[in-house]
């Protein structure tokens, strides 16, 4: 018994060595006195430690006026996005390949209320490490998605994305914008909130920033606010969206 918990505990370590040789190789590195020092670190870490988030009362006011545009768009008021078993582990066992992905894209306009058959839908890749885990942007003009995956991407990272992207195709495409573009951004952001993304919302936001080593240079990846809003407004306004959609 004794040898059979020992050869376990082996093969964990081995594991472990394994997953984490990159890291374990620059900490070392890092000891000797071979890693630089990013002068970028500190600003960032000042940068989080000054993140400030929305007002209660803003975000009340916001969501009821998300509440009232999606009620005269004519969109279905539904409590929550699900992610299906079957894409969940389509999306983890390919590691967000094209089809999958363009499954779950359909998936999120589907939900959505979406008539997906004029949205055209692009996959952009980078392997860049100190790149924000997942962008998009949305072509008001050709009515085009666009997505850009990392290395850090995450099912999460991805759902809260598109479904960001496609809040501000129905809000364009029933002619709302507001003038001033942070606040545009973050009426977006509330209502992929309210249609039902929140779960999503939070556990990409919330994903804190962490310190990764690229080329000779230690940087930090920006993680903890994804979006334009905090982790705490998603918790927040999701709260004020689900008592509205009881009414």
């Amino acid at each position: 018994m004794t040898k059979i918990i020992i050869v376990v505990i082996i093969i964990i370590l081995i594991v472990v060595l394994v997953a984490y040789s990159d890291y374990i190789g620059w900490f070392f590195r890092l000891l000797k006195g071979e890693i630089k020092h990013n002068n970028k670190l500190n600003k960032l870490k000042n940068d989080n430690r000054r993140d400030k988030y929305l007002k209660m009362k803003d975000i009340k006011m916001l969501v009821k006026d998300v509440d009232k545009k999606i009620r005269e768009f004519n969109y279905p008021i539904k409590k929550e996005y699900k992610l299906s078993q079957d894409l969940e582990r389509k999306l983890r066992y390919t590691r967000f390949d094209d089809k999958s992905i363009q499954e779950l894209f359909k998936s999120i306009y589907e939900f959505m209320g979406i008539n997906g058959d004029d949205l055209k839908f692009v996959i952009r890749r980078t392997s860049s490490r100190t790149q924000t885990p997942v962008a998009g942007s949305y072509d008001e003009k050709n009515k085009v998605v666009i997505l850009e995956i990392s290395t850090y991407s995450t099912a999460d990272h991805l759902i809260s994305t598109l479904s960001h992207e496609l809040s501000h195709h129905i809000l364009l495409s029933n002619g709302f914008e507001l003038k001033e573009r942070k606040m545009n951004e973050i009426f977006t952001d509330l209502t992929a909130i309210y249609m039902g993304f929140h779960k999503f919302f939070y556990k990409a936001y919330k994903d804190e920033s962490r310190i990764i080593y690229e080329g000779e240079f230690l940087e930090l990846v920006d993680r903890k606010k994804l979006g334009y809003i905090g982790y705490i407004d998603v918790r927040n306004a999701a709260r004020v969206a689900k008592k509205l959609k009881r009414k």
